[in-house]
Formats: C-alpha cells, sequence, structure tokens
C-alpha cells in the first residue's frame, strides 16, 4: 500500500499524513440525534411510521401531555416540530431498508416462516471500511501488505489475518497485473451473531451482520477501537402461539475445582437410578447462555471417520471451554 492522497496520487516518501478532521459537534455526537433521547425517537416511530397519526392529533396529544407534564413540556412542540426534527436525520448515518421474502411465500401449503415478509436493513458498506481505515486510534494495529512472520528457530508464526497463507497468495496474484501495484490489499470479514441482540428485544428477534477487514489485528477487534462496525441487521417476529422447545441434557462437575493442566472445569453427564441420561425438554426462552465443550481425550487416536455430532456419546467426561464460552464459564463458576 503506496501512501497517496484523498485523489489517489501517490505522495513522496516521508510525507506527514494531513491533520486530523476537528472534532464534531457534540450535539452531533449524541446517539439518538438530532432526537433528544431514545424516547424520543420511539414516539415518533410510533407517531409517524407505526400509527402514521395525522398532524392535527398530534398537536392534540403533545397539549395532553404538556397538561400532564409537571413543566408543561411535551416531547414535540407540534406536529411541525415532529416533522422538522425526522427531517433533521443525518442522511450519512441513515440505513437503507427492504423487504424480502421466501420464493414460495405465495404458497398456501408453505410453512408459515415461508409466507412472512421480513426487513432488513442494511448500512452503506464502502462508508463503513473507509470509516475503520482512517481510525486514527487503529495506526498501531494495522497491516498494509501481508507479512511472512518466523520465530526465533524460524519456524513460521501465524497470529493476525494478513500473516496467513491466503493473503499472501492473494497479493502474489495481484500482483501480476501492473494496474495493481501500489494499491492496498484491504479484505473484508463479515460476521453474525444473534445472542449480541436476542435479550430484551420485545416480539423480534435481530440478526445483526458485522463487518470488519483483515488488515487490522485481533487485539484491535476484541477491543473496543471501532475495528468492527455494524453492517446490517434482519428483524424476524416473533409467533405469538409458536415456541422452540430443545432437549437440554444435565451434566455434573467433576470435582471442586479446575483441571490443574488446563485451568479448566470438568464435567461428566448425569445419569438417574436406571443408568439413563437426565434430560430434560425446555424452551429457547429459558437459555441464558451456550456453553462449548471439549472432550476429554485418552492416549488414543481419534478415528478418521470422527465427527463433532459424535462428542456426546465418545465421550465421558468435558472440559469447558472458557475462552470461546467465556461468558457462560463465568456464570457457571
Amino acid at each position: 500500500g503506496t501512501p497517496c492522497d484523498v485523489d489517489g496520487n501517490y505522495l513522496p516518501p516521508k510525507t506527514p499524513p494531513p491533520p486530523l478532521p476537528q472534532p464534531v459537534n457534540p450535539q452531533d455526537a449524541q446517539p439518538w440525534h438530532p432526537f433528544t433521547s431514545q424516547g424520543h425517537f420511539e414516539l415518533a416511530d410510533f407517531l409517524f411510521c407505526r400509527e402514521q397519526m395525522s398532524g392535527g392529533n398530534i398537536n392534540d396529544l403533545m397539549h395532553i401531555w404538556a397538561a400532564l407534564d409537571e413543566k408543561g413540556k411535551p416531547p414535540f412542540n407540534s406536529h411541525s416540530h415532529l416533522y422538522q426534527t425526522i427531517d433533521d436525520i443525518s442522511q450519512e448515518n441513515s440505513w437503507d431498508c427492504l423487504e424480502m421474502h421466501h420464493v414460495e411465500a405465495n404458497n398456501p401449503n408453505a410453512a408459515p416462516w415461508k409466507q412472512s415478509t421480513y426487513q432488513i436493513c442494511l448500512h452503506d458498506a464502502g462508508k463503513l471500511v473507509e470509516q475503520q481505515l482512517s481510525n486514527p486510534g487503529l495506526k498501531e494495529f494495522i497491516d498494509y501488505s501481508p507479512q511472512l512472520v518466523f520465530g526465533e528457530n524460524h519456524q513460521r508464526a501465524w497470529s493476525n489475518f494478513m500473516t496467513g497463507n491466503w493473503a499472501w497468495n492473494q497479493c502474489n496474484e495481484l500482483a501480476k497485473k501492473e494496474e495493481n501495484h501500489g494499491a492496498m490489499f484491504v479484505p473484508i470479514i463479515l460476521g453474525s451473531d444473534k445472542t449480541v441482540v436476542s435479550v430484551a428485544t420485545g416480539n423480534n428477534e435481530y440478526w445483526p451482520l458485522y463487518i470488519t477487514t483483515g488488515n487490522v489485528h485481533n487485539s484491535a477487534h476484541c477491543g473496543h477501537g471501532q475495528a468492527v462496525s455494524l453492517l446490517g441487521f434482519l428483524s424476524v417476529p416473533k409467533s405469538r402461539w409458536q415456541f422452540k422447545f430443545y432437549t437440554f441434557r444435565w451434566f455434573q462437575t467433576i470435582g471442586d475445582k479446575p483441571c490443574q493442566n488446563t485451568g479448566m472445569w470438568m464435567v461428566k453427564p448425569s445419569f438417574d437410578d436406571n443408568g439413563d441420561c437426565v434430560v430434560s425438554v425446555i424452551t429457547l426462552d429459558n437459555i441464558l447462555r451456550p456453553a462449548h465443550l471439549i472432550g476429554i481425550y485418552g492416549p488414543e487416536p481419534l478415528p478418521r471417520n470422527f465427527t463433532h455430532t459424535d462428542s456426546l456419546t465418545a465421550f465421558s467426561a468435558f472440559y469447558v471451554n472458557r475462552f470461546s464460552g467465556y461468558h457462560a464459564y463465568q456464570l457457571c463458576f
């Protein structure tokens, strides 16, 4: 990645970076700007989008609200104030929303979820990546080109994304075209994790989609340095009368302290007096956190056709992973 200006013109060596932009107006930095608070935003959404209340009724509602308020101040002075606040929403931070449905949506015999319409909201991916790469807080945690890293004994070391073979091979392939010389290779990484917003979301499940770049170091991804951005989310309405049930298998701890070698607690399946596994059928809402189990291996190698689905029956004891399931581990132990 050869340094260049905003127009793509290459800069002389050792050219200092341009000055950082001036801090934004503190008012603009408010998370619900131009609304005063989350409550103001939700009220505007309720009146304007969901109820589509007329301007006259909005005025009457604000008048009643002012009479009930000790200070005599309603959330909005009038319907004009409400409309102007909505118009002041910054287009740079706006979302593009679209509706999608299954190809069998018009089939009356299709499953209910196939007949539903879903809303997906997206940010501009290019702007999000640009914001990440221009973040001065990440200047010490970014690679502008792939690297081959070796240890003291000349062994290959892998750590960040740009130290892997894939990034190196991709740049070698791109370098065959002269038009790519001097360009910066920016791999895009996408990820989704429903558990982040699955708590207290009312009658909707949200499936967020995150975006980051492979140039940023792993330590910055794990921190709160704006190296990962929310790209979009899929809103899935929950059915009022349908419930998801899961078969839950009970485990009990082995000993009264973690394993001395791994530092992880060990568990084994619980059995009743008849020698059967103790299981329960519970709804999804009763599951707080998933736990990740690692089978405790013996000296014998596993068969080549062994798969992860065989783990619960193949092993008699497990480690509770305190790394990938950190939150569940802290809650239990």
